[in-house]
């Protein structure tokens, strides 16, 4: 039987904080409407002045005189205005100050062309890396897009925890297309003009990307410590605190960013920060209103995972120490109970294997916390260790003098050889005499300018963190199985596995009332059961779940009535298998003796933990943090059902 394909909208849910994004980025949008107006009818009136900056070595404010063509002759053109003298005094690729401009970024005669970064280093070596990292971007949005696109598709997908996930993968998309503009705007997106760098006051474009990338990058790592605080409270202290709110908490993610980049707003501190790709926030404001909230919540959200991995840890090694294996029975032919002690060694490699195990089930959100903290640490020190260096560029100083003085040994050598002509230079003689003299003296700038690799890491880091998101939740065999049965149907209806999302509630007590029948219960893993993390979705609500611990009769008799008990472990993640039960062809299992679990009765542990887990709207917690039920009633039940005759029998089961 072949379902039918669903194409709903999201959840409710998933309005609130598209509703607050799309008001988001329409106030933003109309907010530099004006500003660029302006800016357009100030360089017409404005006489051409121009104020000193301390921040970079080029001119910040908008003057008349300089021509805003950006072509790749730009400059070139402009140095055959000049004489040969002039043409030695200023040596390429600096350019004449024929506005007789009083910048820092001007010595004398001579100005560094915008940006100012390029000039100190190899020819193109900047702008091949800003290339690449807009390249991988766009397969990053890409990648961001199809996981959003999946997750809408599903309605698994569309419910707590998963629609954290959802509005994280939407909201990457712009976050890494605005960063693609190197591609296409890469002349206006960082300079007005040769002269002068792009502000929010001069340039829309770049106040537009500069308040929105800020924007966007504190949602984006607020969305991801929610996850994984998420996932700290109901593994560490079972609580769905976030679950009875998560509207209103994916409305805070959205709320509270904006009381940090509205000031940056107004006070109109979005610019060219002198290095990288793209308009950022103004030294002034980038560390107590970016850098500093933004290491606050990647550190609280790191801390958050270390300490759930610490508690599965602890409670797999107290679960191992106090282990009922090392108390275990086993019943011989003659009846007598004969007791197997574990030893020590023994106790440690189960140890060994139990942590191992958890520890390959928290890949995922431990992946996701070292991403996060790794661009945090990576862009946070590089912009106050090594972009620093750009604010002591002056004129006036040794090292900069020297690379100047490079320049002009360079424009000699290269007239002296042929390849520049002073009396009547072209424009090829001249950009290859610049690059030429460019590469040989970088060799002399590089100690006090920004470290190229660096660099380099810095700018491709966030790019991949959309290829990364995708990895993480996207890697998941269960969510392109589950894409396959609801764009094509279930192939094999008999045995295809039936989603939760689409069992109709009826049929699920039905389920319910029939997995609560005597007999030997299958066991589930509940550590995968609906979990954006996990291997496993939706397996709760249509497997039987089972405490019990399964042991081998000594003697090999597979006979029930030679069989002895097995003293229940919940702890051990080894004891959980999963069978997976379509709905229409629900088989009794095999009989036992086994008590059955008293899920009518409300005192019952198992009826709490069952219903605790099987919560649509609840993310099931690693079997490691489960806490030993209390089986007293159960095992009661078991004795007076069973009178004397014999003990209960745990069969053995390996995962299928």
């Amino acid at each position: 039987m072949t379902k039918k394909v669903s194409w709903r909208l999201p959840h409710r849910q998933l309005h609130y904080p598209l509703l607050i994004f799309a008001s988001t980025l329409l106030f933003t949008a109309l907010s530099f409407l004006p500003l660029a107006s302006s800016a357009a009818t100030a360089s017409t009136v404005n006489p051409p002045t121009t104020t000193a900056t301390s921040s970079y070595v080029l001119p910040s404010s908008a003057h008349a005189s300089p021509s805003n063509d950006k072509s790749p002759s730009a400059a070139a053109t402009a140095s055959f205005n000049v004489t040969s003298a002039s043409l030695a005094a200023c040596p390429p690729p600096m350019i004449p100050n024929i506005y007789s401009l009083t910048t820092l970024g001007c010595n004398g005669s001579c100005c560094l062309p915008c940006p100012v970064s390029f000039a100190f280093y190899e020819p193109h070596k900047l702008e091949n890396v800003y290339t690449i990292t807009s390249i991988i971007r766009i397969v990053s949005a890409t990648s961001s897009l199809f996981l959003s696109i999946c997750y809408l598709i599903l309605p698994s997908r569309r419910k707590h925890p998963h629609l954290i996930v959802l509005v994280f993968a939407i909201l990457i998309v712009p976050w890494d297309g605005l960063g693609t503009a190197w591609l296409f705007k890469k002349e206006e997106l960082l300079c007005v003009n040769e002269y002068e760098i792009a502000h929010m006051s001069n340039s829309w474009y770049c106040g537009l990307s500069g308040t929105l990338l800020p924007y966007l990058s504190l949602v984006i790592l607020s969305l991801g410590s929610l996850l994984i605080t998420n996932l700290h409270l109901l593994t560490v202290y079972r609580s769905s605190f976030i679950q009875d709110s998560l509207s209103r908490w994916m409305v805070v993610t959205f709320v509270l960013p904006l009381g940090l980049i509205i000031p940056i707003v107004v006070k109109q501190q979005v610019m060219n920060p002198g290095f990288g790709s793209i308009c950022f926030v103004g030294p002034d404001m980038a560390s107590a209103y970016f850098f500093l909230p933004l290491s606050i919540v990647v550190c609280v959200a790191t801390l958050l995972h270390l300490g759930t991995i610490t508690f599965m840890v602890k409670a797999a090694i107290v679960a191992n120490s106090s282990s009922s294996v090392g108390n275990s029975h086993s019943q011989s032919s003659n009846g007598s109970n004969s007791k197997t002690m574990m030893t020590p060694r023994q106790r440690r490699l189960q140890t060994a294997r139990d942590i191992t195990h958890l520890l390959k089930q928290q890949w995922r959100p431990g992946l996701l916390a070292l991403w996060l903290i790794l661009i945090d640490v990576v862009y946070s020190l590089f912009y106050f260790i090594e972009a620093k260096k750009l604010l002591t560029v002056s004129p006036t100083s040794t090292w900069f003098q020297q690379w100047v003085a490079c320049l002009a040994d360079q424009v000699t050598e290269s007239t002296k050889a042929g390849r520049l002509s002073l009396n009547s230079p072209t424009m090829d003689q001249f950009l290859a005499a610049g690059e030429f003299a460019q590469r040989t003296c970088a060799s002399v700038a590089a100690p006090f300018v920004p470290n190229f690799v660096w660099a380099a890491v810095t700018d491709l880091l966030p790019a991949m963190f959309g290829i990364a998101i995708l990895v993480i939740f996207g890697s998941k065999l269960e969510l392109w199985q589950d894409l396959r049965e609801r764009l094509f149907g279930r192939r094999y209806p008999d045995n295809g596995k039936i989603m939760m999302g689409d069992i109709p509630q009826d049929n699920r007590n039905k389920v319910y009332s029939q997995s609560s029948s005597p007999g030997a219960p299958n066991k589930v893993d509940l550590a995968h059961a609906d979990s954006p993390y996990g291997s496993q979705t939706n397996l709760a609500p249509i497997a039987r779940i089972s405490f019990q611990k399964s042991t081998n009769n000594t003697n090999g008799d597979s006979d029930s009535k030679n069989q002895s008990p097995a003293v229940l472990e919940p702890w051990n993640p080894s004891a959980w298998i999963t069978l997976s039960i379509d709905d229409n062809s629900l088989q009794p299992l095999p009989r036992t003796i086994s008590p059955p679990p008293r899920t009518n009765n409300t005192h019952s542990s198992i009826e709490a933990q069952r219903i605790f887990y099987n919560s649509e709207e609840l993310d099931a917690v690693p079997s490691s943090s489960l806490r030993s039920p209390t089986l007293s009633n159960s095992i009661a039940s078991g004795k007076r059902g069973s009178g004397a005759s014999s003990k209960p029998v745990y069969s053995s089961r390996s995962r299928e």
